[in-house]
């Protein structure tokens, strides 16, 4: 049940969160996205065997290097057999990340301070950019293309408070799910419920496009993200994490 439940929402978030480029070689996949966001520029295998595997690495190694990167291997469960030979190959163990789920949407509502469009606007992507650096033109410009190519319906919401944008996220709704992404607070608004009520607005917007489940991507040493969406009735559902050549 598990294994099903993993590979649907590995397909979901995939397309909710697709690259500029990739390709399927010997069963694994490699996502290449102009050095922007690390599960866009890695590999994941297949599955859990290690039959060939230096010949995949070798592949991987080589297709990374022409586009400017390291080797990244996202691994999750079923694959332990993986990632105890790329241990011992000296990759190194990076960022467990937990996919989280639930299944209780808020209804739809009408919340004047936060504003939900279909694409990305300057404010959204204002508020985001300053995450990059400002010297990262080249990141800013494949994370504009990454967004400008998902097919899937997309909420790009933005809360504001005090005559400023204090949030930003987007949510994507596919096959009944919803999934959230790239949650941001001004510092200065955190631990006073900003946080929970842009979620809880894309959360609806998801309903409202006839998702019945929701799904999202936090890092486990991100304790208040985690703290956040378990008070909106997320649990985790499986883990997933990397393994880097070259550090």
């Amino acid at each position: 049940m598990i294994i099903g439940l993993r590979d649907r929402l590995e397909a979901l978030s995939f397309c909710a969160w697709p690259p500029l480029e990739s390709m399927d070689h010997d069963g694994w996949l490699l996502r290449y996205a102009g050095g922007y966001s690390r599960r866009l520029n890695s590999v994941t295998p297949g599955d859990g065997s290690v039959e060939g595997l230096d010949g995949r690495l070798e592949f991987a190694r080589r297709w990374y290097a022409d586009r400017g990167l390291s080797l990244v291997v996202r691994l999750t469960f079923g694959m332990d057999g993986v990632d105890a030979a790329l241990a011992a190959r000296g990759l190194s163990r990076e960022s467990p990340v937990d996919i989280m789920t639930s299944v209780d949407l808020p209804s739809p509502r009408d919340d004047a301070g936060v504003q939900i469009t279909a694409e990305p606007g300057d404010d959204w992507f204002g508020f985001h950019q300053p995450l990059l650096g400002a010297d990262r033109r080249d990141l800013v410009d494949a994370w504009w293309r990454i967004l400008a190519s998902v097919e899937p319906a997309t909420g790009f919401g933005l809360l504001e408070a005090d005559g400023r944008v204090v949030a930003a996220g987007f949510a994507v709704a596919d096959r009944g799910w919803v999934g959230l992404f790239q949650l941001a607070v001004h510092p200065a608004y955190r631990r006073r419920g900003v946080g929970r009520r842009l979620s809880e607005n894309l959360l609806a917007w998801g309903a409202a496009q006839g998702a019945t489940q929701a799904y999202l991507q936090v890092e486990q040493a991100n304790g208040a993200g985690v703290s956040l969406y378990r008070r909106l009735g997320f649990n985790p559902a499986y883990t997933y994490w990397y393994r880097r050549e070259g550090r």
